[in-house]
């Protein structure tokens, strides 16, 4: 039976070579061939080869793998698209399949290269794979992706609404309903009873003070829920009626005093009420009353990140400008930390100060730092970030030089000149120069660590436990800031999730030191970085974070909060790894180690770069294509939001949320793995030595991108430019990279840094 099998095997050879049928079953060839098996073994091994080679041709005839697919979550479906693989022959129609979590696999055949998958699971993730099929078979299916189903959060509950001078405070619970998707932010609105249009304000936490209202009117308030789909329907409506606040006169001079909220973070008396300092505000186009309201948000209990495709139209919030910031209610010796409370509640902490010597006695610093790295900014100028000595929020787009000695109150003179390091937050900026710590901006959270919550349009030298310290690395966050002194780490401002890693979730107005009685006993720190509501170090090769952990970016692989430092895990990808850069984005982090890329925590919008948009609680390698990163040396990261973008063999390459086009490739897609910033412009034949990304949230929205390359120049890219951020001149954004201006103060010089926060930029150039 093998000869003629064989035989038969040889027939379908001829078969499908000429299209003429040799052999049929039964024949009497076929049984003679069976015959004869006795003398002709070899012969039958050899059409059985002949048989196993027409397989392998077969299956060789399949399509290839198919690309990793693009998944668009919606309300209980996901929208996908994928790259046609290669293949031989033509492609008939792709197999999806798709498995929720914990359940049973479903498959769905399309013919093109798209499908909807529907009736799904809010909230719930799938892991989806596609596989091509021709007239050879099915090939080799995608990696998977993974993709949850959303849809808009129920309204939120318990909306309250307390009265105050000119003013309420709303608070309200998080809704139990997300839609599937973590509640990112909340619309609150109001109007007047009398008539009038509703204004509008956005807040990322559960609770707002609105300012700047009329006593005895009152309004009728509500509050939304938003999240990646929009926002949500509105809650009941609540009546408040702001009242002026009756102080009765007593024998003697009054001492003035404010009763702090949860918004206030410090009590000042005054025996002399200082002189009034001006409040720059920016009044919305729906606003109802004169006086511009503001918001401020309450601490309390931080929601998760505020998706960026929700577009609402914000208020910028006061700045209260003062050149010369008001004295702290209590000095205490540098060493006294703020007192803190067994509950974790905010409360008002003791400013700790170091008695300031006289103008006269404190001679400016001398450039032993960078030496002639002088610091030029560009952008928005609504907290005095530009250092013009004032505030406003006209376009900057030509970066300005600051002056050669900026002074500030006695003690704080700034030589732009002796500059080492740099950051821009959303509110406040720090510069590191000759071991001494400067910051200036906005200040509502403390985060200028002076001891007030007062805006400053000058440098303050943070003093407390930073006096007689060496300062080497400075993180300015959105609502806190962190700096490396001495080796250790220390941190100041907001502190509702334990950002400042000092075991509590007291609020901080001036420096204290991140718990050094764990895991960070003995070590020595290099770097710091902080954003959001977390923060993140870098100690001897390896990373410690602390604060938020609702999406892993502890990288512990948990999502339990930590007030104190928490080791990030090398138990995975980076086992055996030496970590020597760190950046934290708004709900992730990236680092580089060993020449590569990693990250951990949020995952949405591709976030994390390893090809997925699902959140890592344990860090995960960055996805190495052949167009990307495969095959080259990471050197430079920079996080911010949800997006990153990094340096790897002179080339800039970004990836995550693109809305606005930070990512700087000529598109506004989000992408999950890295992509390389476009080159046929102001980057042209240049090699790219630093990088940096920024993205602000509301008053507008405003994302940001910039490389310095090894000749000197810069460029910068995004869609919005509308304070001239890019600083190139004009207030047009650019999906790929501008040069920044070489004229006036930059005229000459070659930059050799450059920060931005999405919307103020600023370059150090010698």
């Amino acid at each position: 039976m093998r000869y003629r099998r064989s035989l038969a095997a040889a027939a379908l050879v001829v078969t499908l070579a000429t299209g003429t049928t040799l052999l049929s079953a039964g024949s009497a060839s076929a049984a003679t061939a069976d015959q004869g098996y006795r003398s002709s073994s070899w012969l039958s091994d050899l059409f059985d080869a002949i048989s196993e080679a027409i397989a392998q041709a077969s299956a060789a005839q399949r399509p290839g793998q198919v690309g990793g697919p693009s998944a668009t979550p919606g309300d209980r479906r996901v929208d996908l698209t994928w790259p046609a693989p290669s293949s031989a022959r033509a492609i008939t129609g792709y197999t999806v399949t798709y498995t929720p979590a914990g359940g049973t696999a479903r498959t769905t055949t399309v013919s093109g290269r798209s499908a909807a998958l529907t009736g799904l699971v809010n909230g719930t993730a799938y892991a989806i794979t596609v596989a091509a099929t021709n007239s050879a078979g099915t090939g080799p299916a995608s990696a998977a992706v993974s993709a949850t189903p959303y849809t808009v959060a129920a309204a939120p509950t318990a909306l309250s609404a307390q009265p105050g001078d000119g003013s309420f405070t709303a608070s309200w619970n998080a809704p139990a309903d997300t839609g599937g998707s973590p509640v990112t932010g909340y619309l609150l609105s109001y109007a007047p009873v009398s008539g009038g249009s509703a204004v509008q304000v956005r807040t990322d936490r559960a609770g707002a003070t609105v300012s700047g209202l009329k006593n005895g009117a009152t309004y009728r308030v509500s509050v939304a829920s938003v999240n990646a789909a929009g926002t949500g329907s509105s809650s009941g409506t609540v009546s408040v009626t702001p009242r002026a606040v009756v102080i009765t006169p007593s024998a003697g001079p009054t001492t003035p005093t404010v009763t702090p909220t949860a918004t206030t973070t410090a009590t000042t008396t005054a025996t002399t009420p200082a002189a009034p300092t001006p409040a720059v505000t920016t009044a919305p186009a729906t606003t109802e009353p004169t006086t511009a309201p503001t918001t401020t948000p309450t601490t309390g209990s931080t929601q998760a990140p505020v998706t960026p495709p929700v577009t609402i139209a914000p208020t910028t919030p006061t700045a209260t400008t003062s050149t010369t910031p008001a004295t702290p209610a209590t000095d205490v010796p540098a060493s006294t930390e703020p007192a803190t409370t067994a509950t974790g509640t905010p409360t008002t902490p003791v400013a700790a100060t170091t008695p300031t010597p006289a103008a006269t006695a404190t001679p400016a610093p001398t450039s032993t730092g960078v030496a002639g790295s002088d610091l030029t900014t560009a952008g928005y100028n609504g907290y005095g970030q530009l250092l013009t000595g004032a505030t406003d929020t006209t376009a900057h787009a030509t970066a300005t030089a600051v002056s050669t000695s900026t002074a500030g109150p006695a003690g704080s003179t700034l030589d732009p000149a002796t500059i080492s390091d740099i950051s821009v937050g959303e509110y406040a900026t720090c510069a590191v120069a000759t071991g001494k710590l400067y910051c200036w901006g906005g200040n509502t959270d403390g985060q200028l660590g002076d001891g007030t919550t007062t805006t400053s349009t000058t440098p303050l030298l943070v003093g407390g436990l930073l006096t007689g310290r060496t300062v080497t690395d400075v993180e300015a966050g959105i609502h806190q800031t962190c700096a490396v002194a001495d080796g250790n780490a220390y941190c100041w401002g907001n502190n509702a999730k334990g950002q400042l890693g000092n075991g509590t979730t007291t609020n901080s107005r001036v420096p204290v030191a991140v718990s050094t009685s764990g895991l960070l006993a003995g070590k020595t720190v290099t770097s710091v970085s902080t954003m959001g509501n977390h923060t993140c170090a870098l100690a001897e090769g390896q990373v410690y974070c602390w604060g938020e952990n609702l999406w892993g970016q502890l990288g512990n692989g948990t999502t339990n909060d930590s007030p104190l430092p928490v080791a990030v895990s090398t138990a995975g990808v980076l086992k055996d790894k030496t970590v020597t850069r760190l950046s934290s984005g708004f709900v992730q982090n990236c680092v580089i180690a060993d020449g590569k890329a990693y990250c951990w925590g949020y995952g949405s919008y591709g976030a994390l770069g390893n090809n997925s948009t699902a959140n890592s609680s344990l860090p995960v390698a960055v996805y190495q294509a052949a167009d990307g990163l495969a095959g080259k040396t990471v050197t430079d990261i920079d996080s911010h939001s949800y997006s990153t973008c990094a340096v790897a063999d002179g080339r800039a390459y970004c990836w995550g949320y693109n809305n606005y086009g930070p990512l700087g490739n000529d598109a506004t897609n989000n992408r999950q793995y890295p992509v390389a910033v476009d080159t046929t412009g102001a980057l042209a034949g240049k090699s790219v030595t630093r990088v940096t990304t920024g993205y602000v949230e509301g008053g507008p929205y405003s994302a940001t991108g910039c490389a310095v390359a090894t000749d000197g120049t810069a460029a910068c890219w995004g869609t919005t430019n509308t304070y001239g951020n890019l600083a190139d001149g004009t207030a047009k954004g650019s999906m790929t990279p501008v040069a920044v201006k070489a004229t006036g103060a930059l005229a000459g010089r070659q930059i050799t840094a450059v920060a931005t926060s999405g919307r103020t930029t600023s370059f150090l150039s010698r």
